[in-house]
């Protein structure tokens, strides 16, 4: 986890676009027993297995390279089990219940490698859940130059679910993050830099900010699926 990213979600307990509400929506959605297993890649502070205990009761696991995020984690939900690992590197032994990675499929490298190894975690039937960017339309060249991005790097709504069907994932429900949710999320960020960060950081952000007001808010969206792995 770079500095900056500690910084910018200083205040944050869910570290993406998605609303407290489209999460606890998700959740209500799974139907889960008390013996259920549930695997979170890159749970940052834990906040969405925190939900899911709260309504399940089950049991919960969460991996993620910062030590300072798992911190915090713990103490939000003290019966979890939750590990520094590399999501690449870490070996997942399959047959969880649910398997998810909510903004944070960068750590297996992209979109497709994170719905593989989702996909190999959970048994028949079970259930990914992916929380992923993706374009609300084609983003412009000079977006993409200011934010240090990459076409590849996102896909359309559509294009991921077709990418997650081609694994035998079938999708079940999907919970979109509104303009408004993301203008709540990138206010938190520049917040916190502002308060916090570095001048380099301040400066990051100040383009970041400037891109999402003349090009974001049209073109990136947020969403979480909920996907069902379908046997042979």
């Amino acid at each position: 986890m770079s500095a900056y990213t500690a910084v910018a979600h200083r205040e944050l307990s869910i570290l993406n676009p998605l609303s407290a509400d489209a999460y606890d929506r998700a959740i209500d959605t799974l139907d889960l027993s008390r013996e259920a297993r549930v695997l979170d890649i890159g749970c940052g502070k834990g906040d969405l297995l925190r939900r899911i205990v709260a309504r399940y009761g089950c049991h919960a696991e969460g991996i993620d390279l910062s030590s300072q995020f798992l911190e915090e984690a713990q103490k939000a939900l003290p019966s979890g089990r939750f590990i520094v690992g590399d999501a690449r590197t870490h070996r997942v032994e399959p047959g969880y219940d649910v398997a998810a990675c909510v903004g944070a499929t960068h750590a297996f490298g992209d979109t497709a490698e994170a719905l593989n190894r989702l996909a190999r975690a959970v048994r028949p039937h079970g259930l990914v859940l992916l929380g992923e960017g993706y374009w609300r339309r084609e983003p412009d060249e000079q977006y993409l130059a200011a934010i240090g991005g990459r076409r590849e790097e996102l896909l359309p709504l559509d294009m991921t679910i077709a990418l997650a069907w081609s694994r035998r994932l079938a999708l079940r429900e999907t919970f979109v993050a509104t303009e408004a949710d993301f203008l709540r999320y990138e206010t938190a960020h520049a917040k916190a830099v502002a308060a916090h960060g570095t001048d380099p950081m301040k400066e990051r952000s100040r383009k970041w900010q400037a891109a999402f007001e003349r090009w974001g808010r049209t073109t990136m969206g947020f969403a979480l699926f909920v996907f069902e792995k379908r046997e042979l």
